[in-house]
């Protein structure tokens, strides 16, 4: 629900904006999480951004619901 306002919010200000959405209870034990930094760095993604992404990730735990 909140990436849908998010996403109208963008669309009626006519503005850029990347979303990006992990479902981590299935995908984060799975992820390769280098290479989306990686990524990131070749897709002009600033330093700062990518650090708050690691930071993110890294103070994240997740439980395997496998």
């Amino acid at each position: 629900m909140i990436a849908n306002k998010v996403v109208e919010d963008v669309r009626r200000q006519k503005k850029s904006a990347v979303i990006i959405k992990v479902g981590h209870e299935k995908a984060y034990d799975f992820a390769r999480w280098e290479c989306l930094y990686y990524m990131m760095a070749r897709l002009g993604f600033q330093e700062k951004w990518i650090s708050w992404i690691k930071g993110y990730l890294e103070a994240s735990s997740f439980p395997y619901s496998g």
